[in-house]
């Protein structure tokens, strides 16, 4: 009986092994037929940057040190996409970018910046999912930030709607991974969590070429940011709006952003309402070089009270720095008010130029303000260094000059200056009150050569 049983199991794995060699067979040339409609395709670019930033005055300097810098830099790319016939695709985007000489993590990294893909369920509907970029509107809220050497990026997962004259998003995203805060009774692993809702209309007419609507839940928990200074427990929505119409001879585009809800701190509950608002306007001349001649303004809302139990500070979130409030990169969103007008020009065909001017205000002048591109940064957010009360920040002037080589190669270079107004040179130290002018003017130029495809 045994001997029976043995043959038969032998009978079965032999039957079952050759159906599985058989079907592994089938297998294989089903797998060489269905590669077929596999595509691929690879882009990249690279990009080398000097970056000097100087003094141009001999009175109080920037901070003890003086704000001299002096750096080179790189970012190398790689892109590659793979659609297996219409209905999935996926990309990837490594980067790796230096400063060089200088080898912190922060400064020199090694990534991949995007991971992600999407699934074509139907005509109308396709999921995304994985590490992405993302930009809503004219990106002065959630922005590319493509002049960085680190563009943006969020892990996140979205559904993606495209009807004929309307393109619907829904993302889920984790804005930021958060250290946790000693003695706090909120999560273990604490984040910022962005659920988003974007409604971006196609075709309204021959002269509106954008018109973006999104609604934005920020869910955040109570942490510590990288500074070291716990952070409040955020439950706020925002709601934001651009506009672009254009024309032969103009464009004109605007935005706004408003975000209201409450930030908790232990049992310290905050209401939060912020605005924000810029707009532009340009007139255009393709008869005359394409020259270009454009004004325009922004605000946003800043807080003279921050103890008190509602924060009007604008959180300006993740735009596009660059280009936003002055090619100097010295003053980021968040009470803040500029003028700003410009003008410029291609040379030839393979050759440009501009100039622009921006006029710097607080909105609030006891306010707080944000800087990006300064070593002052990290002493305004700590409270250890205040501007004086004075709305005067200082003016702007950008200029800049390019080539575009047949060979696809970008050459740029760009000088600008920043003088400081009132509020820099009436700044002081917060806890001794001493009086720490930062009346020196600053410039930089920078040089970019590079090349992305």
């Amino acid at each position: 009986m045994i001997s029976m049983f043995k043959y038969l199991f032998l009978l079965l794995f032999i039957t079952g092994s050759y159906g599985q060699i058989a079907q592994a067979a089938l297998t294989e040339e089903d797998l060489k037929l269905r590669d077929s409609d596999v595509f691929f395709s690879l882009g990249g670019g690279a990009r080398l940057r000097q970056y000097s930033l100087q003094k141009a005055g001999a009175g109080g300097s920037l901070n003890p040190n003086d704000e001299n810098s002096n750096q080179t830099s790189h970012r190398l790319q790689l892109d590659v996409r793979l659609d297996k016939g219409e209905y999935f695709q996926t990309f990837f985007r490594v980067i790796n970018t230096s400063v060089w000489g200088n080898s912190r993590d922060t400064d020199d990294q090694f990534l991949m910046q995007q991971g992600w893909g999407k699934w074509k369920v139907s005509d109308f509907l396709n999921l995304r999912f994985g590490r992405t970029e993302l930009e809503l509107g004219r990106g002065l809220v959630y922005g590319l930030n493509e002049w960085e050497n680190l563009p943006n990026f969020y892990d996140a997962i979205s559904a993606l709607f495209d009807w004929s004259t309307l393109d619907i998003s829904i993302h889920a995203l984790k804005f930021r991974e958060l250290d946790r805060s000693s003695g706090s009774l909120h999560a273990f692993n604490p984040e910022i969590t962005h659920y988003i809702l974007d409604l971006n209309f196609k075709e309204l007419s021959d002269m509106i070429s954008m018109a973006d609507i999104s609604f934005i839940q920020i869910v955040g928990d109570e942490s510590l940011n990288a500074l070291g200074v716990t952070q409040a427990q955020q439950r706020v929505q925002r709601f934001n709006f651009d506009l672009v119409a254009t024309g032969v001879y103009f464009e004109t585009s605007a935005s706004l952003s408003y975000a209201a809800g409450t930030s908790k701190l232990a049992t310290v509950e905050t209401r939060v309402k912020q605005f924000m608002m810029d707009g532009e306007a340009k007139w255009i001349m393709p008869e005359w070089s394409r020259f270009n001649l454009w004004a325009g303004g922004h605000f946003d809302s800043g807080d003279e009270s921050p103890n008190d139990d509602e924060n009007t500070q604008y959180d300006p979130l993740n735009y596009n720095l660059h280009n936003n409030a002055g090619r100097l990169d010295f003053f980021k969103f968040g009470n803040l008010t500029f003028l700003r007008a410009g003008a410029s020009v291609h040379l030839l065909s393979d050759w440009y130029a501009g100039v622009e001017y921006f006029k710097f205000e607080k909105t609030k002048a006891t306010g707080k303000n944000y800087l990006e591109r300064s070593i002052l940064q990290n002493e305004l957010a700590l409270n250890t260094l205040s501007f004086g009360a004075n709305k005067d920040l200082g003016q702007e002037v950008d200029l800049w000059v390019g080539k575009v080589f047949q060979s696809g190669v970008k050459l740029e270079l760009s000088v600008n200056y920043l003088k400081p107004g009132a509020g820099m040179s009436n700044a002081y130290t917060v806890g001794s009150l001493a009086a720490r002018p930062l009346n020196d003017a600053i410039y930089n130029f920078i040089a970019d050569v590079g090349i992305f495809f």
